[in-house]
């Protein structure tokens, strides 16, 4: 229930209150949008199936919370900026692919290259493979992954190159990871590597904790059991 209220909404997981079941209860939504809806007439769409199948009832407050905010640290910034590059003439060349996949001593398999920010997971850690993303896209990752709103206060306006490996708070110790060729490789434990907020020393940055008023919605009422069709 909670990625329909996300989309119907707008929001993040911090900022919904309500029962504690939404969390845990799955639903399946069938529907078909009209071609050429926009997003705002989808979420109005989507707001409009709950109030009638979940008579749900909501209203926004503004609630205190804690945020981050995204400056850079004392001695700059450590990403590479980007570069265009021209398109090869004739079109991409075609993409190869190994019997075997290479892993890094991490576990992690090698960033591929195009533009976006792309994240991994292996034995407990997490990596972002970036390319050509801007801080206002990296905000947006670090909003999903602290849970906590997120605001750029870097002044950086490029785009930049870069990979981020941190493991998340709670995360087991690592098993090894097979080496390329199958046998045994002993790879750091997640434990060595630092959490989210000390990660960003590899990209020359800082999260600092702050004090904001964040927008929530509140739930008023939500019948965990919908009408039928």
């Amino acid at each position: 229930m909670t990625g329909f209220l996300m989309e119907a909404y707008d929001v993040k997981p911090f900022q919904i209150a309500g029962p504690d079941w939404l969390g845990s209860t799955k639903f399946q939504l069938t529907a078909t949008v009209p071609k050429g809806a926009t997003k705002e007439q989808y979420r109005l769409m989507l707001q409009n199936l709950l109030a009638e199948r979940f008579k749900i009832k909501v209203h926004f407050e503004r609630k205190e919370g804690a945020s981050y905010a995204l400056v850079v640290g004392k001695n700059g910034p450590k990403m590479k900026e980007s570069v265009e590059e021209p398109a090869p003439r004739g079109g991409a060349p075609a993409a190869t692919s190994s019997a075997k996949a290479q892993v890094d001593r991490d576990g992690f398999p090698a960033c591929s290259p195009g533009r976006g920010a792309r994240t991994l997971m292996a034995n407990g850690r997490v990596r972002l493979c970036a390319n050509q993303v801007t801080m206002e896209r990296l905000v947006a990752v670090l909003t999903n992954w602290s849970g906590h709103t997120v605001t750029d206060e870097t002044d950086l306006t490029g785009k930049y190159d870069f990979v981020l490996t941190y493991a998340p708070a709670g995360t087991p110790a690592a098993a090894g990871t097979p080496a390329p060729d199958g046998s045994a490789a002993s790879v750091p434990e997640a434990d060595s590597y630092p959490d989210l907020i000390g990660a960003m020393q590899q990209l020359g940055l800082r999260l600092e904790q702050r004090r904001t008023m964040i927008d929530m919605l509140a739930i008023d009422h939500l019948e965990k059991a919908p009408t039928e069709n």
